[in-house]
């Protein structure tokens, strides 16, 4: 099973994508879809290829991980991840530069507040790739790697190649256009 997790707007639904052309199958809710897919409407269509997401109530769900095919991915947000069932799993952790990741999400969700939905930025983020990974490499079961969502569109083939998968057809996936935050 494949995991792709990261903060929102750090590249998750890039390195999904990336993921399905190289020939593993998505796990996408279809309601949870098409209610994001109203981001991409208007001036800043967000995630123009799709969220690849799921219900974080189904993830969390007894039972729902556990029947996910394997060489199958889905998209989990880090909070979730101690959640995986005991199985083999390759996590990829995308990671983006903090003021990136605040100016997509400001961009994409402009009447929700950034400040209340995430108070302590970056603190929030910052913890979270301090508390979670260690708990990811104490499980044999799961293999962690981590990505830098500027590496990938820098070198997509280069840096895909990290994973075991067709680096060649996942790079295929990669929109540089879409790198719109870039930190200074």
């Amino acid at each position: 099973m494949y995991v792709v997790t990261g903060f929102p707007r750090s590249g998750t639904s890039m390195m999904m994508r990336c993921l399905q052309f190289a020939g593993i199958t998505p796990v996408v809710n279809p309601e949870r879809e098409a209610v994001m897919a109203k981001r991409n409407e208007g001036d800043y269509p967000a995630n123009p290829y799709g969220f690849f997401e799921v219900k974080e109530t189904d993830v969390l769900r007894v039972g729902f991980l556990e029947g996910i095919a394997d060489g199958s991915a889905i998209k989990m947000l880090p909070t979730s991840l101690p959640f995986i069932p005991a199985r083999s799993a390759l996590v990829i952790w995308m990671r983006r530069d903090p003021n990136e990741i605040r100016r997509s999400y400001e961009l994409t969700f402009p009447k929700e507040s950034f400040d209340k939905k995430f108070p302590e930025w970056p603190r929030t983020h910052d913890v979270q790739l301090k508390v979670i990974p260690p708990l990811l490499n104490d499980r044999r079961s799961i293999h962690l790697v981590e990505m830098q969502y500027r590496d990938v569109i820098a070198d997509p083939v280069r840096a895909l190649s990290a994973l075991p998968i067709d680096a060649r057809k996942a790079a295929a996936a990669v929109d540089a256009s879409l790198y719109r935050n870039r930190a200074a």
